[in-house]
């Protein structure tokens, strides 16, 4: 009957796989290495290929001639040392100090000792990988290249015993180089946004910070680029659309580029394949309780939101689907946000077919928003046209690639509007003019209808306001029917601002709690407290 040699490292083994493997197979250990670089010189030849020079370990040549003996008997010998660059050279010496050139040898590897997996990789055995063998005898001449070299050095500089090998040595560098940074380091100022998020059913505040924009990580050197930012992350666009296809799902998504999904459990059960839609896009989907869907509920919620009788206010007559979307998300946001959301005046219904539909890929190959590559802003048809003055006006011009129009009558509008601003360059170059020092008013709305604005944040709100009677004075001077509606529908609000010029000194500190914001004249007691003993 056949014999089967299998040797392990540790003779620890020995006894549980013997008992694993039957008669017919001897287990014998090497106690690990059984061959290395001879300790009095550096054990190789750096000028000859780094061409090795192995000697047995003192001590294991009683080791050797027993394994000897037991491969005499064998038929076939299983390599089994640890599944590891170590391993793998101690298997490789091992073939080399038996001379098992001449028998059958095998390389098998497990990571557990358990009857199963020791009978499964008897079944899958493979050769010796000589890549890790070579990794692990790089290692070990580069011990002895910076060790046998260094190491002198510390004896005479330091103290005689010290050990320079390849992990100190290397370490001592990445010392010295920090040492020098901070040396040559220069002082720059710069900002960090974090955000303290309420997670629905958990007590502890999530506490987030801001990284990256996309696939671009971000940089913010002062605080006006982190109160750009801010306020971009407090938009108050509310959309609402319905669709038929999980294809025209997936556009819509791919269009928004949402953080966040809201769902109830019938759509997990829907079919869409919902991890995909997570790896895709980089989303999170949540699963609401059925309440957040309830018909009466959602149209009740809207209605009191938008202070209106009838959704068909609203736009909101021929979305059925679509009102149970927005009051569940309206819900959601009431108890996420624990705000009145105030600065969600208006809700936009919209169907698929308003606009043009471009799929997902189709988005991408064109570069419209971002290029296929790098995903960023610059290269792509965004970019090409992007001359706009206000973060509001880049965002909508964003929405016109994204959704082009279908409908003649629109085109026709629209094409009408820009041919007029292009044929009126004083005018348009003057309405540029104006436009360049107006804030992110949506943005800023936002923020007052959270009440996190501060006084300075009213001040560009101001500044904002007074250019917008200039701007409708040069609309007034177009004729075409959109720029025509939009000077109609422009409203000055020269109350506002005069409200806001009265009370709030030219120059306020940034924080509400450093006082000294209201002019002197505007309110009575606050004079009176101001000037109290």
């Amino acid at each position: 009957m056949a014999k089967y040699l299998v040797i392990v490292e540790s003779p620890a083994k020995v006894k549980t796989i013997k008992k694993f493997l039957g008669k017919n197979y001897e287990v014998a250990a090497s106690n690990g290495h059984v061959r290395d670089l001879p300790k009095s010189q550096l054990g190789f030849n750096a000028e000859n290929n780094f061409e090795p020079k192995y000697i047995t370990i003192r001590g294991k040549g009683e080791i050797l001639a027993n394994l000897r003996k037991e491969v005499k008997k064998a038929d076939k010998v299983y390599l089994a040392t640890d599944p590891d660059r170590e391993g793998e050279a101690i298997s490789w010496h091992l073939y080399h100090a038996l001379k098992l050139q001449d028998k059958k040898v095998y390389r098998i590897t497990f990571n557990e000792i358990t009857q199963s997996a020791v009978k499964a990789s008897l079944k899958n055995p493979r050769e010796i990988d000589m890549d890790l063998v070579n990794a692990q005898q790089a290692r070990r001449m580069l011990d002895r290249m910076v060790g046998y070299r260094i190491s002198p050095v510390l004896w005479s500089k330091v103290k005689r015993g010290l050990s320079a090998g390849r992990v100190q040595s290397v370490a001592l560098r990445l010392i010295s180089d920090r040492e020098n940074e901070i040396n040559e380091f220069i002082p720059q100022e710069y900002w960090t946004l974090e955000a303290a998020l309420h997670v629905e059913g958990e007590k502890k505040t999530l506490h987030a910070k801001l990284d990256s924009k996309g696939q671009k990580k971000l940089s913010l050197a002062n605080r006006e680029q982190v109160e750009a930012i801010e306020q971009e992350l407090k938009g108050a666009d509310f959309f609402v659309t319905e669709v038929k296809a999980e294809r025209d799902l997936s556009d819509e998504i791919h269009k928004f580029s949402p953080s966040e999904i809201v769902c109830n459990e019938a759509f997990y059960m829907s079919g869409v394949d919902i991890e995909e839609l997570k790896e895709r896009f980089g989303v999170s989907v949540s699963a609401l309780d059925s309440h957040f869907f309830g018909d009466e509920t959602c149209r009740k919620i809207l209605k009191e939101h938008y202070r209106v009788g009838s959704l068909a206010g609203l736009g909101l007559d021929d979305f059925d689907a679509g009102v149970i979307a927005a009051g569940c998300v309206m819900q959601y946001l009431y108890e996420t946000q624990k705000s009145t959301l105030e600065h969600l005046t208006t809700i936009t219904p919209y169907q698929v077919g308003q606009f043009m539909v471009i799929d997902t890929s189709t988005r991408r190959n064109l570069e419209l928003v971002e290029t296929l590559r790098e995903k960023q802003k610059r290269g792509s048809l965004l970019w090409v046209l992007d001359k706009t003055k206000t973060a509001m006006g880049a965002r909508l011009l964003r929405s016109y690639i994204e959704q082009p129009l279908i409908h003649r009558e629109e085109i026709y509008a629209r094409q009408e509007a820009v041919q007029e601003l292009n044929m009126n360059y004083i005018s348009r170059e003057e309405i540029r003019e104006y436009l360049h020092p107006v804030y992110d008013l949506e943005r800023l709305i936002g923020r007052i209808s959270y009440k996190t604005a501060n006084p300075r944040d009213l001040l560009a709100f101001k500044n904002s306001l007074a250019m917008i009677p200039y701007i409708k004075n040069l609309l007034n001077e177009f004729s075409s029917a959109l720029l025509s509606q939009f000077e109609e529908d422009l409203d000055p609000l020269e109350d506002l601002k005069t409200l806001i010029e009265e009370a709030i000194i030219d120059e306020p500190p940034v924080s509400i709690r450093d006082g000294g914001i209201l002019k002197d004249g505007f309110h009575e007691e606050a004079d009176k407290l101001r000037h109290a003993k």
